[in-house]
């Protein structure tokens, strides 16, 4: 598919070239905001293992996220709701009284 104009891919297919571009770079300092939006299960899954090989070599990563579940794979989460909430380990921020507070929602199971 190297030949087909980008806007000429689905919403996926467009999500993965972009974080090729980005992952082509091998920069020291990563800044994805909704990386794995439009992806599916395997192109996640994907994409994680990526970044998990761009930390091992030394690579910094920042993720600004709406997925509760990415976000407990961090090694330290800020929630923000027009300030910051909280800042810490996904165990102690990612907790239902909190995310509550933030999105004005309960979200069952969001422990990490």
């Amino acid at each position: 598919m190297a030949d087909t104009p980008l806007w000429y891919l689905s919403g996926g297919q467009q999500q993965r070239t972009y974080i090729a571009q980005v992952l082509a770079h091998r920069a020291d300092l990563l800044v994805l905001d909704e990386p794995t939006a439009g992806l599916d299960a395997a192109g996640q899954e994907i994409f994680m293992a990526a970044i998990r090989k761009e930390m091992a070599r030394g690579a910094a990563v920042i993720t600004a996220t709406h997925d509760i579940r990415e976000a407990s794979t961090c090694d330290l989460v800020m929630l923000l709701a027009r300030q910051v909430v909280k800042i810490g380990a996904p165990a102690e921020v990612l907790t239902p009284e909190l995310l509550l507070q933030t999105f004005g929602i309960q979200i069952p199971h969001c422990q990490p």
